[in-house]
């Protein structure tokens, strides 16, 4: 049997850090390493499944289930029949944001880390940035995983703003999903707000967290690591080293960005059978 028995595939920016941590801290199941990225890059993948399942067991032994949570794995074309190949009987998770948001906070989060300048806006990006958009075709991605062998009801499908009106609910529907016996198991990070999107005041002090995090990431201080989690402390620190500006899209960014999803989130609506709670999307009986 493999030894990752379930797997949180997307989208970037819409939840996965948070849903990964609380599934963590449930006594019946472990997501001990995020984002090996194993089946989305070549040269993890060539390495092979006994490569990756050594390394996700040197930070995790015990009896829970196992799972990772990879965000890139719901976009890269060749994901799919890979898990797929891996662990045909697997649960995926899904969450979905508002596509145009979730582009921004991708770009923001780009931002953050230097790689883009905030000043040129995010379509001055979108050619060479091309994952802006792609993270964001939902149904196309969707698509590529019932193509290659999943069935539907493997794949739990949430929207990040419904996660934010009622976390608890939510999560229970992961629980059930995964058909753990413990569904009211409350984890500490339900109510935490985990990798939200920053802009720094010093990139310095944000990459001396960066190395810290990076160290304890280590298999060795993978206990230590958890246990300076729950105290909050990296979250108040990093916090600290944060502004509070408001950052939004302009009127023409958002419908710019609107204009390149509207007919993939029209083909998810259909393929659902239910509206997305995405008010910049509403299509009407005759779209």
């Amino acid at each position: 049997m493999p030894l990752v028995e379930f797997f949180g595939i997307g989208a970037p920016r819409s939840g996965t850090s948070w849903i990964a941590k609380c599934l963590d801290e449930h006594p019946e199941l472990a997501v001990p390493i995020k984002e090996t990225h194993h089946f989305s890059r070549e040269n993890e993948y060539e390495k092979g499944a006994d490569f990756y399942e050594s390394r996700i067991a040197e930070f995790y032994s015990g009896p829970g289930r196992i799972g990772e949570f990879c965000p890139n794995y719901l976009a890269v074309e060749s994901c799919p029949e890979r898990l797929y190949s891996y662990n045909p009987h697997a649960p995926l998770i899904v969450i979905l944001r508002n596509p145009i948001d979730r582009a921004f906070s991708h770009f923001l989060f780009e931002v953050r880390h230097g790689q883009v300048d905030i000043k040129n806006g995010i379509l001055s990006y979108l050619d060479s940035r091309h994952e802006y958009l792609m993270h964001g075709y939902y149904h196309k991605c969707l698509q590529r995983y019932i193509e290659a062998g999943f069935s539907r009801e493997k794949i739990l499908i949430l929207f990040y703003e419904e996660i934010n009106v009622d976390p608890i609910a939510e999560y229970k529907k992961i629980l059930s999903h995964l058909g753990v016996k413990d569904v009211e198991f409350i984890p500490d990070s339900l109510t935490q707000r985990v990798n939200g999107t920053r802009i720094l005041r010093n990139r310095l002090v944000e990459h001396f967290f960066d190395i810290v995090d990076k160290f304890l990431k280590s298999p060795k201080l993978i206990l230590v690591r958890r246990l300076i989690s729950r105290t909050g402390i990296p979250s108040r620190l990093r916090a600290y080293n944060s502004k509070n500006a408001k950052l939004r899209l302009t009127e023409a960014e958002r419908f710019s960005l609107r204009d390149c999803f509207y007919a993939d989130v029209a083909d998810l609506e259909n393929w659902l059978g239910r509206k997305v709670p995405w008010s910049d999307f509403f299509f009407g009986p005759n779209r």
